[in-house]
């Protein structure tokens, strides 16, 4: 492990990163799952919807803003908390925590799609166009979602020069972490990171927004399927 190099990672103040939205490439799978469809195949979706998905998919191109705010920090850790910045518990729970007990870092994270998609969802729905506007809803759902997993990439290419691994990216509301947890994560990162506030209720603003945290060390793992770690059987969009 380069540990000089590892320490000057961990030292370096949060980053950001704008996109455009010609870089966004949408997974049909992942949006005929989001929509509903368990097996995740375009060849379930009825001509209608099809159509429907391609006309909002061509319109999400120009209401995507992506941004992106993490930073780097020791972890320690002690039963079902995770310890960033030194002090600030971060209490992910149990199964979280059986991830992220052989890491040696965790990064802290905000990923955002802006606000332009949830108005334009919202003009439609008031408009009448109900089907539009939740098919331009899941959309964005889906491209807030492809742009963590983008950040995570980025994340394990940057941390394999030291020859560390990630775990998968965890966010507050899953795997027994409370959405009340984002308070606590938000606290270690500038005001408004990427653009996103939080109110008391803890729901970030924009909505189409995903906040979490990701391991780093030499002996964690990446589960292809983080699913398996999920008590949530009932969830429409599990994978496993």
């Amino acid at each position: 492990m380069r540990t000089g190099k590892l320490e000057q990672w961990l030292s370096q103040p949060p980053r950001g990163c704008e996109e455009t939205s010609a870089e966004f490439v949408l997974d049909s799978q992942d949006v005929a799952r989001a929509l509903g469809y368990a097996r995740g195949s375009v060849d379930d979706i009825s001509a209608h919807v099809s159509d429907v998905v391609a006309t909002m998919e061509a319109e999400a191109q120009s209401l995507i803003r992506p941004r992106w705010l993490w930073k780097p920090f020791r972890g320690m850790f002690k039963g079902d908390c995770c310890i960033v910045n030194g002090s600030t518990p971060l209490v992910v729970g149990d199964q979280i925590m059986a991830q992220l007990k052989n890491a040696t870092a965790v990064v802290v994270y905000v990923v955002t799609i802006g606000e332009a998609l949830e108005r334009t969802v919202q003009e439609r729905m008031y408009g009448g166009d109900n089907v539009g506007g939740y098919v331009l809803d899941v959309i964005g759902s889906v491209a807030v979602e492809s742009f963590a997993d983008r950040l995570q990439e980025l994340i394990a290419g940057e941390v394999s020069e030291f020859g560390l691994k990630t775990t998968n990216r965890f966010s507050p509301g899953y795997c027994s972490w409370p959405t009340s947890g984002q308070q606590e994560l938000f606290s270690v990162l500038p005001e408004a990171p990427a653009g996103v506030d939080l109110n008391a209720s803890s729901l970030m603003i924009p909505i189409k927004s995903v906040s979490g945290i990701i391991g780093v060390g030499a002996n964690v793992v990446f589960q292809q399927y983080p699913c398996e770690l999920c008590s949530l059987r009932g969830c429409h969009q599990r994978l496993a």
